[in-house]
């Protein structure tokens, strides 16, 4: 499916607005499937790959790999952090907070 702009706009503002559940197959369309954002999440999974093989982490043990400097396209060791999820999402409330 291709992205309808206009109807993607109007869905958005109903969105933030807090009146309209979500549109799996529209946020598809309009988000997941630009290439910029899909090459940021096959950049995230090869991060996670790539420590994978180092044995640093493994499927199923509920943590989360961080980017340090918020770039998912850098996936340098230097910059890569292993985090629970809790103490990953206690990060970002504190960095938005600011």
């Amino acid at each position: 499916m291709k992205c309808p702009r206009k109807r993607y706009r109007r869905y958005r503002q109903a969105r933030l607005a807090g009146t309209r559940g979500r549109d799996y197959p529209l946020e598809h369309a309009c988000y997941h499937s630009l290439r910029k954002n899909a090459r940021k999440a096959n950049s995230r999974h090869r991060a996670r790959y790539r420590l994978m093989r180092l044995g640093l982490v493994s499927i199923g043990d509920h943590r989360v790999i961080h980017h340090r400097n918020g770039n998912a396209l850098d996936n340098r060791r230097s910059n890569l952090a292993i985090l629970s999820s809790a103490a990953h999402r206690g990060h970002h409330r504190a960095q938005h907070a600011r």
